[in-house]
């Protein structure tokens, strides 16, 4: 599985590159953007399972990105993370469907558990369409 990790904030995205043993969790790709339309330039390309966002970005901001990804009807999992711990921005990340929105400082094992339980959620899904094909 890939994971597309955004902040524009060098010292969150390292941070958020090394906080989790990915290779265990079975993340075989990482992926780093600094904005919105970086990242979504990385998700058309590479095709990631998961996405990581900060909301608060330049040139597009997470729920722009967030909006333009489920726009192109792109399948992958969404979790936020804010400094803001705003309810009209998290009511709008529900809307999109996101599976959680985490504040900063990050909590790494709420990260891990919402990295866990997306990950589930995808091998779910990829095993309903092996039923489904046969």
């Amino acid at each position: 599985m890939k994971i597309v990790i955004c902040d524009d904030e060098i010292p969150t995205l390292n941070l958020l590159e090394k906080i989790l043993d990915w290779e265990e969790l079975g993340i075989t790709g990482i992926f780093k953007a600094y904005n919105g339309k970086e990242a979504l330039s990385i998700i058309r390309k590479e095709k990631p399972e998961i996405l990581i966002t900060d909301i608060i970005m330049p040139e597009m901001d997470g729920l722009e990105l967030i909006g333009r990804i489920r726009e192109e009807a792109i399948k992958i999992r969404i979790i936020i993370l804010s400094a803001f711990n705003e309810f009209g921005y998290a009511q709008k990340a529900i809307g999109y469907g996101v599976k959680g929105y985490l504040l900063k400082p990050l909590d790494e094992e709420k990260l891990e558990t919402m990295v866990q339980e997306s990950i589930q959620d995808i091998e779910t899904d990829l095993s309903k369409k092996e039923v489904y094909r046969k």
